[in-house]
């Protein structure tokens, strides 16, 4: 019995740890991480909510002055402005540094600010697997 195939696991692996497929699949998934925490954070939807005693404080405080109302995490609008795409760390978020206090809930509330969108998170997966579908299959010769 003989079988032949047009798919190579090989390529597949080697097209895996290319520079090239970390960058775009880096593109596919934290570019839209960074837009889709921007977005979270404007929409209030951070909890848990800043604390009644923190709102009248951010209120009363003459400087800096804040921006954000009542929004988590949108006081000065700092932390919001500070989420980018990493320029040293492959799949990373730079955030400004107070901005980990709040993800790991050092003296303050824990609060994950960084999110993808599901519907964003499926395109990524599938813009992932199809690259790697498409060097894996070899092209069939006529």
């Amino acid at each position: 019995m003989k079988f032949k195939s047009n798919f190579s696991f090989a390529k597949m692996l080697s097209y895996a740890k290319s520079k090239k497929f970390h960058k775009q699949s880096g593109t596919s998934i934290i570019d839209p991480m960074v837009k889709d925490s921007k977005k979270f954070i404007k929409a209030n939807k951070v909890t848990p909510s800043t604390s009644t005693k923190t709102l009248k404080e951010r209120h009363l405080r003459e400087s800096p002055k804040s921006i954000g109302g009542n929004t988590t995490l949108y006081d000065t609008g700092k932390l919001h402005d500070s989420i980018k795409r990493s320029t040293s760390v492959e799949y990373g978020i730079d955030v400004i540094k107070y901005a980990n206090k709040h993800l790991e809930g050092d003296g303050v509330p824990r609060r994950n600010f960084l999110v993808l969108d599901p519907k964003n998170e499926e395109k990524a997966v599938n813009k992932i697997v199809e690259k790697l579908l498409d060097v894996s299959v070899a092209k069939m010769s006529k």
